[in-house]
């Protein structure tokens, strides 16, 4: 198995479209790349209701790719993608919260970085205008966006600064 390579673990129909997400105790999708992994996590839900059914499994999942990582002796960086088509604040809160915290069950600190639905197709646009994106510019982003949780005084302060950050992100 190559290093580098995509997983999508949601289930789409024969265009491609999302039907479903992933089935239980797995994200929606795993991108294995040289340097890293990123998880990705898409939700519907809304309001506290995000945060109900989000707030564990998120993390979970996360921590779980990471212990069978180091069971296999691979060091490399993981993070995830928490994506929503709007962000409860008591959802980024606890993201925020989980990176600042080492939580061993968690794989240390969740290096989970939260996006509105609309900030990631800005993200996505910015790759497409500039040609494309390499992984080394995904894992750069990442890096800034985890610093950034240091750097702030708050959730609100970090989310706002991601958002800030995304016309110009692939040249972090």
């Amino acid at each position: 198995m190559a290093r580098e390579h995509i997983i999508c673990n949601a289930v789409l129909d024969q265009e491609g479209k999302p039907l479903s997400t992933a089935p239980g105790g797995m994200p929606d999708g795993i991108g294995h790349y040289q340097e890293f992994v990123l998880t990705i996590e898409v939700t519907l839900a809304r309001g506290e209701r995000q945060f109900e059914t989000e707030n564990e499994s998120v993390p979970r999942h996360l921590g779980k790719i990471i212990k069978s990582m180091r069971d296999k002796g691979d060091t490399r960086s993981v993070f995830g993608f928490f994506i929503a088509s709007g962000l409860n604040m008591s959802t980024v809160a606890h993201f925020y919260s989980l990176r600042r915290s080492n939580v061993l069950h968690y794989g240390g600190k969740a290096k989970i970085i939260p996006l509105d639905l609309g900030t990631f197709k800005q993200m996505l646009n910015v790759a497409r205008d500039s040609g494309g994106v390499k992984d080394y510019q995904i894992l750069a982003f990442l890096e800034w966006a985890d610093r950034e949780a240091d750097r702030v005084e708050n959730e609100n302060e970090w989310r706002l600064s991601i958002e800030k950050k995304i016309p110009d992100w692939i040249n972090c």
